[in-house]
């Protein structure tokens, strides 16, 4: 099993969707998610060419929220849209503290809900930042995976694998981040 990649439950049935036909996938999220050639662009680009029809993007991306104030705008900028899938990412923010501590857990609890109660597919990002120690990643990370694994919500930890990429000097942040 690759250990940026916790598949837990659900990603099967992506799949076949994906390939069966037309989907609705959201991205909700922070400044990263916002990004005109940030990430979602090029997920969004590859999903359309490695599944045949073409599927529909949603993009949610607001700068300087995490975790909290996602849970309370997810019903304007997402589930209005009724997403068969969602990837959200709000790890960089809530490393650099725009969630409470208090708030972090039901606050993901909240977003996961209001996702589940429409049967939408979820999968969590952790996305790298420059800005913060990595003891502080490490916490709100393992809070997160916490969380999903209650749920058995799958998730992608790409901080991981770009922090090996950066200290094997595969490449630099600059090379593949526009912000922090």
């Amino acid at each position: 099993m690759n250990a940026y990649f916790k598949p837990r439950e659900g990603l099967d049935a992506l799949k076949s969707d994906l390939n069966e036909r037309p989907c609705k996938i959201a991205f909700l999220g922070n400044s990263v998610t916002a990004q005109k050639e940030g990430y979602v662009h090029q997920l969004a680009s590859q999903i359309n060419d490695y599944f045949p029809p073409t599927h529909e993007f949603i993009y949610a991306g607001i700068g300087g929220i995490g975790s909290l104030a996602s849970c309370f705008l997810i019903e304007d900028f997402v589930l209005r849209h009724q997403p068969d899938f969602c990837f959200v990412e709000c790890t960089v923010a809530d490393i650099g503290y725009a969630t409470p501590p208090q708030y972090l857990k039901p606050a993901l609890e909240g977003i996961i809900q209001k996702l589940i109660s429409l049967s939408t597919k979820i999968c969590f990002l952790h996305l790298h930042n420059t800005h913060t120690l990595p003891e502080r990643s490490d916490e709100i990370i393992w809070e997160y995976e916490e969380v999903l694994d209650c749920y058995k919500i799958p998730s992608i930890n790409v901080r991981e694998k770009i922090n090996l990429g950066i200290l094997d000097k595969d490449f630099q942040v600059t090379d593949i981040l526009y912000d922090g």
